[in-house]
């Protein structure tokens, strides 16, 4: 039986409905130089909208307002199956503070997302919550 992880996935959008893309670290051991959204893993007694709130804080510290739960599925990659919950924020700030994780960003429509190297898995997440184009 494989590993099932709990993780959110958050999309955070501008007032223009533009995408906030992460390029993660060339130190990341998984996926370096890649473009991602916000992600992370749900401890142990958090609900995913408070661990979604909190990898926000701790990646991009933008103040954000909840717009919707998109969906929960699971996606089967790396030989585990990752228990995905996701979500849309939106903020009016245009500037994330990039933890050492990221090394930049990116405010994208979806139509320019081929544009940009992305993590595979979060292609998956994107066709889940059918954003944009993908």
């Amino acid at each position: 039986m494989k590993d099932i992880i709990p993780v959110i996935v958050a999309v955070i959008e501008n007032s223009e409905e533009r995408m906030l893309l992460l390029k993660r670290s060339p130190n990341n051991n998984w996926a370096p130089n890649l473009w991602n959204v916000v992600t992370g893993k749900i401890e142990e007694g958090e609900v995913p909208v408070e661990a979604a709130l909190r990898e926000i804080r701790e990646e991009v510290a933008l103040p954000v307002s909840l717009q919707e739960e998109y969906a929960r599925y699971d996606v089967d990659y790396d030989g585990k199956i990752w228990r995905t919950y996701a979500f849309r924020f939106s903020t009016d700030h245009a500037d994330p503070i990039l933890n050492d994780e990221h090394v930049d960003f990116a405010w994208v429509m979806p139509h320019e997302l081929s544009s940009f190297d992305i993590v595979p898995i979060m292609l998956e997440d994107l066709r889940q919550i059918q954003y944009g184009a993908v």
